[in-house]
């Protein structure tokens, strides 16, 4: 009887590139029994031995990820096989590992440097970048700012920064109006004596409960408990000559007193137009024993408005870049390339910033580099045949 041929798998011998492999009668399972190792050293981004070819062969353990499969030798005798990947090493655990340490500082970094330049670059609303000034520190090409938390930020900063240059013009055209109008005023306006009656006024209402907000600046504060307070109480513009107002009113003292506001000194003249509407804005905070009406606030800015404003521009600015330090100091805390206890200056964080470039850019260029090695352009397929 004749006997049934057992299966057998005829392979040839491979012409490697250093050595011929005798694999006469060698099925498949001589691959299987490779032990895998990765080719390409993590730390070094170098080959660790001769690439001899690739085989196209796959098993239950192999990525999803298109892929080869290359046979190498380490030293003179082992024999390895790895995973090489057809679009390149970004599929690679270990560059994708190191590429993330270095992008998660690039980003940190990215978003550090605009916060520190905030207190003396401008930032353009427009276009979510800082604006270049090359007398503090000379960069090349634009900063943007990406995070939502960055551009809110820095948003609050230019908007308090721009409203308070347009108070400060606003006061400036009103008193040139009046000393050319009043011929002893002539020089007779002082705009930080007007800033200290303005934070003496804001610090006695502030001690009744009331805390003022600049007209435009108050959304900043839709997270303070006063901002609902703020939509409510303002300045309407139905007041004329005359206007009858109340005074400061007390619970163990309940009086109302009738003062009369010359509206002329509020608005300087009939045809004057304010740019803002209303003028300004306040909260009232009651108390057991003290109630302030709206009535005593107006009376106690009236003439003051232009002031307080400036006041409360720059309050506000202070406030924006005092978040924008918190939020700074936050960064550096995550960033591991600094100290958490002081910033660094906006030029040590612009170098590394560009030595994290280089150094991100380096370890792609070594790693596409090894992997030109690898490609199946350049090696040889290694065929089992049946």
């Amino acid at each position: 009887m004749k006997q049934k041929e057992q299966p057998f798998t005829e392979i040839h011998l491979i012409p490697f590139q250093h050595k011929i492999i005798p694999v006469k009668n060698l099925s498949s399972r001589f691959y299987e029994q490779l032990l895998p190792e990765p080719i390409i050293d993590a730390t070094t981004v170098t080959l660790q031995g001769t690439p001899l070819g690739w085989i196209n062969q796959h098993d239950r353990t192999c990525p999803r990820e298109a892929h080869y499969h290359v046979v190498w030798s380490k030293g003179d005798s082992a024999l390895r096989i790895a995973i090489s990947y057809q679009d390149g090493p970004s599929k690679e655990s270990a560059y994708r590992k190191e590429r993330a340490r270095y992008t998660s500082r690039l980003n940190k970094l990215v978003e550090l440097l605009p916060l520190l330049l905030a207190p003396t670059h401008r930032y353009d609303l427009a276009h979510h970048r800082v604006v270049e000034n090359s007398d503090v520190i000379k960069i090349n090409g634009p900063i943007f700012v990406y995070t939502r938390s960055g551009i809110e930020l820095l948003e609050h900063l230019e908007r308090a920064r721009q409203q308070l240059q347009q108070d400060q013009q606003e006061w400036e055209a009103w008193a040139n109006q009046w000393d050319d109008e009043c011929e002893h005023c002539h020089g007779g306006w002082n705009l930080e004596q007007d800033k200290q009656q303005a934070l003496s006024i804001q610090q006695t209402l502030r001690d009744a409960g009331v805390c003022l907000a600049h007209p435009t600046l108050y959304k900043q504060m839709e997270q303070s408990s006063h901002f609902a307070s703020f939509r409510e109480n303002c300045w309407e513009y139905a007041l004329t000559d005359g206007y009858e107002m109340e005074t400061l009113t007390r619970e163990q003292e309940p009086t109302e007193e009738v003062v009369e506001i010359d509206w002329d000194l509020v608005v300087d003249d009939p045809h004057w137009h304010d740019p803002y509407n209303p003028p300004l804005r306040w909260s009232i905070q009651e108390t057991k024993y003290t109630q302030v009406s709206s009535s005593f606030v107006k009376m106690m800015t009236a003439t003051f408005i232009r002031p307080l404003r400036i006041v409360l521009a720059e309050q506000a600015m202070a406030t924006a870049l005092l978040h924008v330090e918190r939020a700074a100091f936050d960064l550096v805390g995550k960033c591991d390339a600094f100290p958490s206890s002081q910033l660094p200056t906006p030029e040590v964080v612009y170098q590394l910033l560009q030595q994290t470039e280089d150094q991100l850019n380096a370890l792609t260029q070594k790693w596409e580099t090894a992997y030109q090695s690898l490609s199946i352009d350049v090696l040889e397929q290694l065929f089992i045949q049946g």
